[in-house]
């Protein structure tokens, strides 16, 4: 388990689960249209913590930035990312999406 800080709160990130995924769930907002590192909408500032991407994202990634649709938390993360305002979590279902799915 890792620890997410964030400008609004913490929540514990589970080892195998998908920091884009996490941070809907809890009502954060973040913008999102793939979940491949290709289009970078969901980019966000790191202000302490590591990640590692299993592949290299196409999208540009500052040094102070991460893609939370295809990162792999190392440590403890610090973000810069806001709660959604309406406290509606998104309506994002993975398994509508290949990149979720076990081949």
């Amino acid at each position: 388990m890792f620890n997410i800080s964030t400008k609004d709160g913490s929540f514990q990130l589970d080892e195998k689960e998908n920091l884009l995924d996490a941070l809907k769930r809890h009502n954060y907002e973040v913008d999102s249209q793939c979940c491949s590192g290709f289009c970078g909408a969901c980019r966000i500032k790191i202000l302490s913590g590591k990640v590692s991407y299993p592949n290299p994202p196409i999208a540009f990634v500052a040094a102070d930035e991460i893609l939370p649709c295809c990162c792999m938390v190392e440590e403890n993360l610090n973000l810069d990312v806001s709660m959604r305002v309406d406290g509606q979590p998104d309506l994002f279902i993975p398994e509508l999406f290949d990149v979720y799915q076990e081949k």
